[in-house]
């Protein structure tokens, strides 16, 4: 509960599980006002306000993995909690690279799924690429609109994949 608020991870010896290092928990929180967290719980108002402010430091970051930590942990029962996952979940997939397509299938919102499906496509495997085209497409509440786009480049990709293919 504590990991993503430090930011870094406990080392050994630091999980409270005694033996180890001699300062364990209490040194990694010295200082910090992370003990609202232990003792107030993780939906209390006091540690809330700790959990925001480690989420815009995520955020200011670029710590995506560390800010939906946080917003799983601490945002449950926000009523923003689904946009929000949504939206750091298609940033992640534009920011983190090749692998970052898995992100993508995880998003909830199947219009914004497919938006950005569509702008990133270039920066993704073929293969991947086309099971997200089909994830989308089988989608019944993407709008019209957008599955006209996904179905002209899902078939370009499957051109594209017929043409590499026989080379």
């Amino acid at each position: 509960m504590v990991q993503p608020v430090l930011g870094t991870p406990l080392g050994a010896g630091e999980d409270g599980a005694g033996g180890g290092d001699a300062g364990g928990l209490g040194a990694a929180l010295c200082g910090k006002p992370l003990v609202v967290l232990l003792l107030s719980g993780p939906q209390g108002t006091p540690a809330q306000a700790v959990a925001m402010e480690a989420f815009q430091q995520a955020l200011a970051s670029r710590d995506l993995g560390r800010a939906l930590s946080l917003l799983e942990l601490y945002g449950q029962g926000c009523s923003q909690e689904r946009v929000l996952r949504d939206r750091l979940l298609a940033w992640a997939a534009l920011e983190d690279g090749e692998d970052s397509i898995g992100q993508l299938f995880r998003v909830q919102d199947p219009c914004l799924r497919a938006r950005v499906a569509l702008q990133a496509l270039e920066r993704w495997p073929l293969g991947p690429s086309l099971e997200l085209m089909e994830f989308c497409l089988n989608n019944p509440h993407v709008e019209a609109s957008l599955r006209g786009e996904l179905e002209l480049r899902k078939t370009e990709l499957d051109i594209y994949q017929r043409v590499t293919r026989d080379i």
